[in-house]
């Protein structure tokens, strides 16, 4: 029988308990070589999870354990790329147990020059992170205590001026996607919930809204949230184009028996907008924009069309309840904050009636 040399090695795991374990050999000296190498492993965090480990190797247990199973494939890309780009890039190679308040507040601090949501977004990130390791043993007092979040930039988003809606109207039938972007504005739909639609969800006074493509993936899904599901009637100008279109019995509105990707939507709204700044007397050379339109604005996404719609709801005299309806907001808040801009149609409205009070 062949004969093995034993040696032990005696840890402290992230609970407070210990354990034995044991490393076999050939030789006395073999069995040694692979206790020590263990040894080192573990004073580096390397061999199990304990107040030595780096950080970054603390993240990615993390984020495999408690993220991954729970966020969807947009949001865990975003959960991960967050880490690594605010905190792991700059603390990454740091001891967990050697992480301090300051060193996460530096961190932090270096993003103020981002939206208010990014910097809320990466705090509760790395909140959660740090209350896990504590969860987990790995550091007795949790340095996410006291960090304060810097007052980022405020990105706004505005409604479409009373040109560009006109430039936009007669871009509309002149681009292959106009129907797409007709939908957004008369409707207020996600671009995900656009490109879910099938035919059978397009009725003439309304669109019942039941899907919506997940962010970065092709996966077929229920809106935003549950609250996304809802039906909307179409304004008079809207059914004149659904009834214009050459509406099929079954498969997606965009895109047949698939929707259309994320990318070919990307290309077909950059088109849109260069044929709205054309149409608004941009001026070309050789078929490139060498002069932007003086009254479209370069910063127009497709979500514009859906704050237009928003804008119009207010606007309109449509209450705050029916219009989180409409939008699909889950969280009444998030209508609040276009209900609470007062636009000038709107003040116009107030000194109107405002003129009308009684002595």
């Amino acid at each position: 029988m062949e004969k093995y040399f034993s040696k032990f090695l005696s840890i402290n795991l992230p609970d407070g308990t210990k354990k034995q374990l044991r490393f076999r050999g050939k030789t006395e000296k073999e069995a040694t070589e692979k206790m020590l190498r263990a040894k080192i492993e573990h004073e580096k965090g390397l061999l199990i999870l304990n107040s030595k480990t780096l950080f970054n190797k603390w993240v990615d247990e993390w984020l495999e354990v408690y993220k991954k199973p729970k966020q969807g494939a947009h949001t865990y890309k975003m959960t991960k790329s967050i880490m690594q780009n605010v905190f792991v890039s700059e603390i990454g190679n740091m001891k967990i147990e050697e992480i301090k308040t300051s060193h996460l507040q530096k961190c932090l601090n270096k993003r103020s020059d981002k939206s208010q949501s990014n910097i809320n977004k990466a705090y509760t990130a790395i909140k959660d992170c740090f209350d896990k390791a504590e969860i987990n043993g790995l550091i007795q007092r949790n340095v996410i205590k006291g960090i304060e979040k810097p007052r980022g930039t405020k990105g706004q988003r505005r409604a479409l001026t009373p040109a560009e809606r006109q430039i936009f109207f007669k871009v509309v039938p002149k681009h292959n996607f106009g129907f797409f972007y007709a939908i957004m504005l008369g409707c207020g739909l996600r671009p995900g919930e656009v490109r879910a639609l099938t035919w059978n969800e397009i009725q003439s006074d309304c669109i019942h809204v039941k899907s919506a493509i997940k962010k970065d993936t092709k996966e077929i899904g229920v809106p935003k949230s549950k609250a996304g599901i809802r039906i909307i009637p179409t304004p008079d100008w809207l059914q004149k184009i659904i009834a214009t279109q050459q509406i099929r019995n079954v498969g997606f509105v965009f895109g047949g028996t698939a929707p259309i990707s994320e990318k070919r939507l990307t290309k077909a709204w950059h088109s849109f907008h260069r044929l709205m700044d054309i149409e608004g007397g941009a001026k070309t050379y050789r078929n490139e924009v060498i002069v932007h339109s003086p009254i479209v604005g370069q910063d127009l996404t497709p979500y514009y069309l859906r704050h237009t719609y928003a804008t119009n709801l207010a606007e309109n005299g449509i209450d705050i309840k029916t219009a989180q309806y409409l939008l699909g907001h889950s969280d009444i808040s998030m209508t609040a904050q276009i209900y609470t801009h007062v636009t000038p149609k709107m003040l116009d409205a107030a000194k109107e009636k405002i003129k009308n009070f009684p002595q």
